[in-house]
């Protein structure tokens, strides 16, 4: 594993991404910062974090046996990996993915993650995995619902620590993955989903509307059964959650 530590930069993904450019990425490389400059996540969202106090990484993988067209896989096995990581931190089963990506303990936010391709004709030749998640902070200003693990156990970590014991569990799943566990990956990540098989209100196109949600398809589009017991698929820019 290739360890980079920055005090201070733009984002951990555009390092990433800047290695790759210079040809000097490998799978198993890590960058890590105390702060942000522009760190964002999914739909140009900014990440609130105070220096020092939290988690903010980027990986960069070469995943194996995964085509373009399969690459909500990665999604998957990222979000469920980090479902287990905080689960194992918490000792708490009150842990959900809400979808598509972001960790949530109750109904509070603990984790975000924004991925990136780099794609190659039909193959993915790099994904650049960034995570932010809340360590030590315990005041927010801007982030809406969030937690931190200082929060929830009331205890102190050595942020360091925890980004190479993450780092570790996500490289080790990424090297162990072959298809005959996809069906498997996505019932995972499936009966995780933040209210899964439950009613949940959503904002689509300025108007609310209440919906079961019943997982999501192979391309990552959110499963929901709306009025009448008719089934909808929705992209992420296309619908919100209300909370």
């Amino acid at each position: 594993m290739n360890y980079l530590f920055l005090p201070i930069t733009t984002s951990t993904n555009e390092i990433a991404r800047q290695l790759i450019q210079q040809q000097r990425a490998t799978h198993g490389y890590v960058i890590r910062t105390d702060f942000q400059e522009k760190g964002r996540g999914r739909q140009g969202n900014s990440w609130e974090s105070i220096a020092g106090e939290n988690l903010l990484i980027s990986l960069i993988v070469k995943p194996k046996f995964i085509h373009p067209s399969e690459q909500f896989i990665i999604n998957q096995l990222v979000s469920t990996t980090l479902y287990d990581f905080v689960q194992q931190k918490i000792g708490s089963n009150d842990i959900f993915i809400k979808w598509p990506n972001d960790i949530y303990v109750g109904n509070k936010k603990i984790a975000g993650i924004l991925i990136e391709h780099i794609l190659m004709g039909e193959e993915i030749i790099f994904s650049i995995i960034g995570i932010g998640m809340n360590i030590n902070q315990t005041t927010f200003n801007e982030a809406q619902n969030p937690i931190s693990l200082r929060q929830i156990t009331q205890q102190t970590y050595n942020v360091e620590i925890i980004a190479q014991q993450l780092s570790e569990q996500l490289f080790k799943t990424f090297d162990n993955w072959n298809k005959d566990q996809a069906a498997i990956l996505k019932k995972s990540y499936t009966q995780s989903l933040y209210n899964y098989n439950k009613k949940q209100r959503f904002l689509v196109n300025d108007k609310e509307i209440t919906a079961t949600i019943l997982g999501v398809t192979d391309e990552g589009l959110l499963r929901l059964l709306v009025s009448n017991d008719i089934e909808m698929h929705f992209e992420l820019n296309s619908i919100k959650y209300l909370i």
